[in-house]
């Protein structure tokens, strides 16, 4: 049981935003380059999730990851891991406020965004207050119903699927990156799913592994699955343009938009607090003040600058914390292992020069 609840925790806090952009990333990459970039990003995404699983398990003491880098790098390490941190969860906490607005406004129909933008928020705030034991028993439960909607709304759409829509060779074949990078990256609540762990330690390698695999399946069933239904018209937020082709598919998606949004939410704001409370030693209404303050910036951004947030925060913040994951565990690692943080090292860092090309 415990197991299972630490492996929805990964997943619900995984499967975002992220999982509504791809559809149209993958029709902007095409075919081949979306395939290949998921599964090498998957197999990426699992061994820096597994080199910070490690790190967790051979360090003592309750950090975030500010703390782990205080602690192999010294301040300098600790203000670096911060600043990547805090940037990748403000990109996200953002972009969770500006989807859920929009998918509940979809739901309701009527309304503006900044209406359900702020009451997405309202409610993602109340639920947060209720702790880990009761955020990680919620994203259980509500995750299984995340996972079912994401597999079956594909399969719902079925009689207008059209092979032909494959066929598009993409204008951008490395759009997917930055996106696909930051919907996999579940890197964030890693240390509380070993804290849901913390009697049976052993089994987080096994929940880290298993969590991430099967937010890969998702994605792919789902982006291939909506792309071949909607075709090369796919709007950025996936329903918009889902809706517009079967309506009864953009209702059943808005809710699963809400789902994937309010579970991530509530992981990634449980993270920004555990970072001012373990690794600041902020009290705990000091904390729980400053993380309600972050995500604000969600609900007066527009719409339009959702791909370049999604992007960004994939590329840069989260390629710079997964290299500062990477070099922590080459400090402690030996042989083969150091050898392998290198070379994750080094394509990270090719990812981040990618971008000014």
């Amino acid at each position: 049981m415990l197991f299972m609840r630490a492996t929805l925790l990964l997943v619900g806090t995984t499967l975002g935003a992220g999982i509504f952009v791809l559809p149209y990333f993958f029709s902007q990459a095409g075919i081949l380059p979306s395939l290949l970039g998921l599964s090498l990003l998957t197999i990426l995404t699992i061994t820096i999730n597994l080199f910070y699983a490690k790190i967790i398990l051979a360090t003592p003491g309750d950090h975030q990851l500010a703390g782990y880098a205080q602690y192999y790098f010294g301040l300098p390490g600790r203000w670096i891991a911060t600043l990547a941190l805090f940037l990748s969860l403000l990109g996200a906490l953002t972009a969770y406020i500006i989807l859920g607005g929009n998918f509940l406004q979809i739901l309701v129909g009527k309304g503006g965004l900044f209406f359900w933008r702020f009451i997405f928020l309202g409610f993602a705030l109340i639920a947060f207050h209720g702790g880990l034991r009761k955020i990680s028993l919620l994203e259980a439960f509500l995750t299984s119903i995340l996972i079912f909607l994401a597999l079956s709304l594909p399969f719902l759409g079925w009689p207008s699927f059209d092979w032909h829509h494959f066929h598009n060779l993409g204008v951008q074949p490395l759009a997917f990156y930055g996106p696909m990078l930051f919907a996999l990256s579940g890197l964030a609540i890693i240390p509380e799913v070993e804290e849901i762990l913390r009697k049976r330690r052993r089994l987080l390698p096994a929940a880290v592994v298993s969590g991430t695999i099967l937010v890969a399946i998702i994605y792919l069933v789902f982006s291939l699955g909506v792309w071949g239904v909607v075709g090369p018209k796919i709007t950025p937020d996936t329903l918009t343009s889902l809706t517009r082709v079967l309506p009864m598919l953009g209702r059943l998606g808005a809710i699963l938009g809400v789902l994937s949004c309010f579970t991530s939410f509530l992981g990634l704001e449980n993270v920004l607090r555990e970072m001012f409370y373990r690794d600041f030693s902020f009290s705990f209404l000091k904390s729980n003040s400053l993380t309600i303050m972050v995500p604000v910036l969600g609900l007066i951004l527009p719409e339009l600058w959702l791909t370049k947030i999604l992007a960004l925060t994939g590329s840069v913040a989260i390629g710079l914390t997964n290299i500062l994951v990477s070099l922590i565990f080459a400090k402690r690692a030996k042989g083969r292992g150091r050898f392998l943080a290198l070379f994750v090292i080094i394509l990270f860092a090719l990812g981040l020069v990618s971008l000014w090309r």
